[in-house]
């Protein structure tokens, strides 16, 4: 027998007998109808960890119900596109945790998901520094030149001299630094 609804089912047992054997006593047995229980499992699994400004896209298959699995997003993420059974998530953070939520729910005949939730580590974007005007591949003692440099990540860029060796004395270091502000313009 398979339970193909809610509500009771009545199940009727009888014999009538024979010319040996008198007709049996009818049986009869209640069985009610329980909403079965359904999994979330995810088919693209969320990563360990996303970097900052980075998205991740989700994918779940879930029970029987026939509904959908939904997502929610906690912490350091937000989800910026969803379709049927998948989300996308972006990392709004560089440090603490996103929490990739899914859900399904039930029906008559199938009881809600237990929810299941993921967690994905934030982590620090990389950057790199574009030189928008580079210094001179030499420059003569006492001109100037300017640097000017761009982080992709938006922030503000700082240009520093490099350290220099130091000397014996300290008037050949006054010397080198003197040389050294003039060349570079600083």
């Amino acid at each position: 027998m398979t339970m193909t609804g809610d509500g009771t089912c009545s199940i009727t047992a009888n014999q009538p007998g024979d010319g040996f054997y008198s007709a049996a006593a009818t049986v009869t047995e209640t069985v009610t109808a329980t909403p079965g229980t359904q999994t979330i499992t995810f088919t693209t699994v969320p990563p360990v960890s996303a970097a900052y400004n980075g998205s991740f896209t989700v994918t779940a298959t879930g029970g029987a119900s026939g509904n959908p699995v939904t997502f929610t997003a906690g912490g350091v993420c937000s989800i910026t596109g969803m379709a049927t059974n998948s989300a996308t998530y972006t990392m709004t953070s560089g440090t603490g945790n996103c929490s990739v939520i899914a859900d399904q729910a039930g029906n008559t005949y199938w009881l809600p998901a237990t929810e299941v939730t993921s967690l994905v580590t934030a982590l620090l974007a990389n950057q790199t520094i574009t030189l928008i005007t580079p210094a001179p591949a030499t420059a003569v003692n006492g001109t100037s030149f300017t640097v000017v440099a761009t982080a992709s990540s938006g922030l503000p860029s700082r240009i520093r001299l490099p350290d220099i060796a130091l000397p014996v004395s300290p008037q050949e270091s006054t010397r080198l630094l003197e040389h050294r502000v003039n060349a570079m313009g600083c």
